[in-house]
């Protein structure tokens, strides 16, 4: 009986978490250029729950920028476009990279839209140029997307 509380317990707070609908990473070739870009592809069924939208962006430490422009570009599922030019911060008020670094690379999760809706279900396409000064960027290896269903208070 014990056992049965215990697990019932860990059922509830297992399902008290977000609820991730996609999460995909792309490899960025060296060095990425305005030709260079990333797709993510996703589908959405709920249009009525608010999702939080997340990059994280892996760089090299060197990378020598406190900013990544990039123009994100969202396809919906009834074919019209947006486009938004994009800065994503990677160094903190500290002069610190933002988040978790290594010898070889530094990762940064990026909080880009919280509590969304969706206004379409069906299939969206995300599209993630490279926006910089420079036509070839170097010391960006990955982003990855992830979108979270929001917990609603």
């Amino acid at each position: 009986m014990r056992y049965t509380v215990v697990f019932i317990l860990f059922l509830m707070l297992a399902s008290c978490g977000p609820t991730e609908i996609y999460k995909h990473k792309e490899d960025i070739h060296q060095p990425w250029t305005y030709a260079d870009s990333l797709v993510f592809n996703y589908a959405v069924t709920d249009t009525l729950s608010p999702y939080d939208l997340f990059l994280t962006v892996e760089h090299s430490p060197e990378f020598k920028y406190e900013n990544l422009y990039i123009n994100a570009v969202t396809q919906f599922p009834d074919g019209n476009r947006s486009v938004h030019p994009v800065s994503l911060q990677l160094v903190g008020d500290d002069d610190n990279w933002i988040g978790k670094c290594s010898s070889t690379s530094c990762k940064a999760a990026i909080h880009i839209a919280e509590k969304a809706y969706f206004k379409q279900p069906g299939d969206y396409k995300l599209m993630l140029e490279q926006y910089s000064r420079s036509e070839s960027l170097d010391g960006i290896i990955s982003i990855q997307l992830q979108i979270l269903k929001a917990k609603i208070k």
